[in-house]
């Protein structure tokens, strides 16, 4: 697993793919609840304290796991606009990594798993908000309140239609399920037009 942050030394992207390739393999034969820090660093052959310098806990490396993947998929994807792209890189990660998701999604003890994503998605769909109105790098603490309500609102609906997915109860098929997708993320566009706006 490769990161997108260039500006990382290689051997601390190495070590942080190794972090996230042992929790990936881990999450396909155990529940996230069985997981720990000790676990992971044993699968990934590093010291706890090396883990530490990275993350904080479980959660914390869950949290940017998920930041990592729905950042790699959505690096050309935008949610605001008249040409927004069918969402099949979206239904694809859902499938190449679905031991994660269907944890995620399934597993009736896991509501931590299904908050940290759901912020990641809101994060990442406010993020976009604000760009989209010329506004880049505005903190999430700077975010006007409507603009953070909107983006939950969008990130419950996007998690709603990945669960779908996950447990294979659509009867579209992926490219009318991300056809599908891109009239519902157009729509948010259209609606969102003022939001960011004074």
């Amino acid at each position: 697993m490769k990161s997108s942050e260039s500006k990382q030394d290689p051997r601390e992207i190495k070590t942080i793919g190794s972090i996230y390739e042992a929790f990936l393999l881990m999450i396909s034969k155990k529940s996230f609840a069985e997981i720990t820090v000790r676990s992971i660093c044993e699968c990934a052959r590093i010291s706890r304290s090396t883990f530490y310098d990275h993350f904080e806990d479980k959660y914390d490396m869950l949290k940017k796991l998920l930041k990592y993947l729905t950042d790699d998929i959505a690096r050309d994807f935008v949610y605001f606009g008249e040409d927004t792209p069918a969402a099949e890189p979206m239904l694809v990660l859902n499938e190449k990594y679905s031991s994660l998701f269907r944890e995620i999604f399934f597993n009736p003890e896991n509501a931590i798993m299904r908050d940290i994503y759901q912020e990641v998605i809101s994060l990442d769909i406010a993020e976009k908000i604000m760009c989209y109105h010329g506004k880049v790098g505005t903190a999430y603490g700077n975010v006007r309140p409507e603009v953070k309500v909107t983006a939950n609102f969008y990130a419950g609906g996007i998690m709603a239609v990945m669960k779908l997915w996950a447990g294979r109860k659509s009867e579209l098929s992926q490219k009318e399920m991300a056809e599908a997708i891109r009239l519902l993320l157009r729509d948010m566009h259209n609606k969102c037009i003022r939001i960011s706006d004074p």
